[in-house]
């Protein structure tokens, strides 16, 4: 029982170092919100807390965390990078530039984001988009305004 015991506080004392390194490296995140994320794989997580990659995943799995943006699973903190930038900053992007130019095309936003060092591929940027009108954070009015103007422009070709 006592070794039990021994398990369960290395096991806290591991989420503690995980919460602090997180608290850390996501700091405008605690303060702007979900879209402000820094790019933290599990594996960069683990070496600066020095343990193995999979300790940090069975540590954080089916684990939540209480953030002034509301509970989120504590691996929502730990999102992959394109470019150095999260997902999360990019959508944010998307959005951003969809309202300053209208009816963009996803080829418009790609060559914009290319622009910004994000290199990401018009397939990605229609995927983002997608899922951004299903979340209900872009207008869909917008969205298809950008889908008729590509068709117009395909027919043209």
């Amino acid at each position: 029982a006592k070794e039990l015991v021994g398990h369960l506080q290395q096991r806290g004392g591991t989420l503690d170092q995980i919460a602090r390194e997180l608290e850390r490296t996501q700091t405008s995140f605690f303060e702007r919100g979900l879209h402000w994320l820094s790019p933290l794989q599990q594996a960069e997580l683990a070496g600066r807390i020095h343990v193995h990659p999979s300790t940090v995943s069975r540590a954080i799995a089916d684990k939540y965390i209480e953030t002034p943006h509301g509970f989120f699973s504590i691996k929502t903190l730990l999102p992959r990078s394109i470019s150095g930038v999260s997902v999360q900053f990019i959508k944010r992007r998307i959005v951003d530039l969809v309202q300053e130019n209208g009816d963009w095309s996803d080829r418009h936003l790609m060559l914009a984001l290319n622009r910004e060092a994000i290199h990401i591929k018009r397939r990605t940027v229609n995927k983002y988009r997608n899922e951004l009108i299903a979340e209900g954070r872009l207008a869909e009015s917008v969205a298809e305004a950008a889908r008729a103007r590509l068709a117009r422009g395909r027919r043209a070709l």
